[in-house]
């Protein structure tokens, strides 16, 4: 190791990382080189062997030392992206979760939800991930401004109604917005 971080590791990092990156900025750079010379060698094959038949020489070409033959290297492989549920189980699954809550929901409550089902959406972001799928499934669902989720074919008071729902302490607030519908015509 350096000495350069002797007395902060911080330092000694930052250093190790840039020294990293430089090597691999030269490596890249001599892959680059390597394999343009690796062309230009095939190319120059392809004229010897013109220029041969054209002066009427006989005979195989002499083979290229094996160092000299590119080599290929295979691609790097990407990662792999998670393998989510099928967007028809989530969205099943959500709708379901809306119709036991009896009011709509927002993302993250309904990913907590879900996990809760064993049902997991995987990815950089999930949150991004059910959004996604949820938006997908417009016709299945719609999404009430500032209020979350709510299956399309179930009807649901105007947002304004089902506010002042959360906001009254009384016995309304404890039912489902279905069973308030059939209650109150």
């Amino acid at each position: 190791m350096t000495d350069c971080g002797a007395h902060d590791p911080t330092i000694l990092i930052a250093e190790l990382l840039r020294r990293l990156g430089k090597v691999r900025r030269k490596r890249k750079e001599l892959e680059k080189e390597e394999q343009r010379i690796g062309d230009d060698l095939i190319l120059a094959r392809k004229y010897l062997k013109v220029w041969r038949r054209n002066e009427n020489i006989e005979g195989p070409l002499e083979p290229l030392p094996s160092s000299a033959v590119p080599q290929s290297r295979p691609r790097p492989t990407r990662e792999r992206r998670p393998t989510n549920p099928a967007m028809s189980i989530v969205v099943d699954a959500v709708c379901a979760i809306l119709a036991e809550a009896g009011r709509p929901l927002g993302t993250a409550e309904l990913y907590d939800r879900l996990l809760a089902r064993d049902i997991e959406i995987r990815g950089r972001n999930p949150d991004v991930v059910l959004t996604t799928m949820l938006w997908r499934s417009r016709d299945r669902l719609r999404r009430l401004d500032k209020l979350g989720y709510w299956p399309a074919d179930l009807p649901i008071k105007s947002p304004h109604e089902v506010l002042s729902r959360f906001d009254n302490e009384g016995d309304s607030a404890s039912k489902p917005l279905h069973v308030m519908d059939k209650a109150a015509g």
